[in-house]
């Protein structure tokens, strides 16, 4: 289970946050920072924060392929991450030419729409099981061999959370 937690709503409510991002951790969930480069997040909440994974925000992804800046940016988010223990995630990957830059760089895990789009929650199952998420690509292209499958939830009162599931290719 990976529970994600957006970076915005880490920079507003970091205190209690990381209190119960602990305990949801030592129950056995991993912890993923969702969004990451998009909000204000400041260097020094991972002296505080302990996550598993960080998602890096489609905003730097997408443009890859065509910007040294991005390539730059993105990479020392990659050794960053490293040196801390955590899996990068590239979001938002829609080509191959892209996902080839992000994994040069290193990155641990993709996702996006080079791979699948989000489905409704009462359709995950059919759509793990007719194969349409699992594909040779997804797991030669993740050293991890992780799939990141996004799944469209209905509005709840708390809104800023998506349900998303990553689990280890088999």
């Amino acid at each position: 289970l990976v529970v994600e937690v957006t970076e915005s709503m880490l920079v507003e409510e970091l205190d209690p946050a990381v209190d119960e991002l602990r305990a949801i951790s030592s129950l056995g969930a991993q912890i993923a920072i969702d969004d990451f480069g998009s909000g204000f997040w400041a260097l020094g909440y991972f002296r505080w924060l302990t996550a598993d994974l960080l998602k890096i925000d489609r905003s730097l992804v997408q443009t890859l392929a065509v910007d040294e800046r991005s390539r730059a940016v993105v990479a020392s988010i990659v050794d960053l991450s490293s040196r801390i223990g955590m899996t990068t995630v590239a979001e938002g990957v829609e080509s191959d030419e892209v996902a080839e830059v992000a994994m040069s760089l290193g990155v641990g895990a993709l996702q996006g729409w080079n791979y699948a789009r989000a489905v409704p929650a009462t359709e995950l199952a059919r759509t793990i099981d007719n194969g349409r998420y699992w594909s040779v690509r997804s797991s030669s292209m993740s050293p991890s061999g992780m799939v990141s499958i996004r799944v469209k939830s209905a509005p709840r009162p708390c809104a800023k959370r998506t349900m998303s599931a990553i689990s280890e290719v088999t």
